[in-house]
């Protein structure tokens, strides 16, 4: 099985195949034997070599968030990454904050009408085992919370709108 996708803007793409009951992986030039096992319905297990990874992955419609090690990487597919990503959204689309990666929300710090400042956390999203700091991209006041505390979020659905002041 072949491959493509992005991680950080760059291009990747990598081949996978299976001979004689064993795993391969081919990215570039170099081609590795692997192993995984699954460890539970969003992680795994993985052994290249000698070296043992465990890997934490969620997914969204248009992206797998994979979590390495403690290094997080967020995996588009070439056709989406070069193309319209997620859903419609308005020209003031910067002033809507959504969740890192899909997850549960643990706690939502600001309500309708309180002042932001720029790189106040504003929730708090719990994703593969791991909690994400949602901060004010910016100072504005919250227009609008879509959300609350201990529901489910997608990264394609808004959780706040700010207004710049």
């Amino acid at each position: 099985m072949e491959f493509e996708f992005e991680i950080k803007g760059q291009p990747h793409k990598i081949i996978m195949e299976q001979k004689e009951g064993k795993t391969f992986i081919e990215s570039s030039d170099k081609k590795v034997e692997i192993d995984y096992k699954e460890i539970s319905e969003n992680c795994f297990s993985l052994l290249i070599g000698q070296e043992s990874y465990t890997i934490y992955h969620a997914r969204s419609k248009e992206k797998l968030y994979v979590s390495i090690q403690g290094e997080e990487y967020i995996i588009e597919p070439i056709k989406k990454a070069k193309g319209k990503i997620g859903i419609d959204l308005p020209e003031h689309a910067e002033n809507i904050i959504f969740a890192p990666m899909p997850g549960k929300i643990l706690k939502i710090s600001v309500k309708e009408g309180d002042k932001v400042r720029k790189k106040q956390s504003l929730l708090i999203v719990e994703a593969m085992k791991m909690e994400h700091d949602v901060r004010a991209p910016f100072e504005a006041i919250v227009a609008k919370v879509y959300f609350s505390e201990g529901q489910m979020v997608d990264t394609d659905s808004p959780i706040l709108e700010l207004q710049k002041e």
